[in-house]
This record gives structure tokens, sequence and C-alpha cells, in this order.
């Protein structure tokens, strides 16, 4: 299950609902406020977004596996309010359901997230990026291919 904080209360986010009757984008990061994500997939994401509106796009949404509260910080943090929906995976339940785990207990103490971007037309699945070595930027894919979904 994912969550989102809004205003003061957290709330439980359907993918499917979220993206019902809507074209968008849901990618993923390692986690928020590492450098990589921070420095190179939110601006990337931020400077594209009226490119993304002009190809139809109405949505793009960030998963994570952090809990609510640091998504919402991460939020303000990047300046990403208003553009790009954050959404938490605390148990990264949602990340394991999609087979994309990646385990980080090392560096960051759990599992996390590949990094992907997947394009959505009404909840259904139009195109996945997926990084094969966890080095790259895969979820930024979606942006160099950029084209309205069909």
């Amino acid at each position: 299950m994912l969550f989102e904080r809004i205003n003061n209360s957290v709330e439980s986010v359907n993918i499917s609902e979220l993206y019902r009757s809507k074209k968008g984008v849901l990618f993923s990061v390692v986690g928020a406020f590492t450098p990589g994500c921070s420095n190179a997939h939110i601006p990337e994401y931020i400077n594209h977004y009226q490119a993304f509106r002009k190809a139809g796009y109405d949505l793009i949404a960030c998963v994570s596996v952090n809990d609510p509260f640091v998504m919402a910080a991460w939020c303000r943090q990047t300046k990403s309010e208003g553009k790009i929906k954050m959404l938490a995976d605390p148990k990264g339940d949602f990340t394991k359901a999609l087979g994309m785990e990646l385990d980080c207990t090392k560096l960051l103490g759990n599992i996390r997230s590949k990094r992907y971007s997947i394009v959505l037309e009404n909840s259904i699945v139009q195109s996945i990026n997926l990084e094969p070595d966890h080095t790259g930027l895969a979820c930024l894919l979606c942006i160099k291919n950029m084209k309205s979904p069909h």
C-alpha cells in the first residue's frame, strides 16, 4: 500500500484509482534525500514538467521506500509541490509486488526500490523503463523518450 501526506493527514493511495482517466508517469527512486535522487531525478522531472503537460500527461508521481513524512519533507525541500505527487511505500510492499526490490541494507539499512519509470494511460501500463545495473538513471528514460501515450 502506498501513502501520501496531504496537509496534516496521511491518506492511502491506490495506483489504479490515481491513474484512472489520466495519462501519467510513475517513477521510483532509491531514497528521498539521497544525492542522485535529489540532484538528478527530481530536478529533471521538475524541469520537464511543462513538456509533460504539453504532451498530454496529467500526473507525475514518485514512489520511494520511505515513510510519508519523509516524502512530504522531501517534496518541500525539492520544491516539487504541485508538480510531482510524492508517494511513500513504507514497508516496500508495493515495490515487492512489482518485483522491483533492491537490497540496500549495507548502505541504507533496508530493501529499497530499483530505479524505474512506468508510463500509464487510464491505469494501463504503456511502457516500463528499468535501470538494469542500478547505477544509471532509467527513471529518466521516459523524459528522453517522451511522447504522448497511444
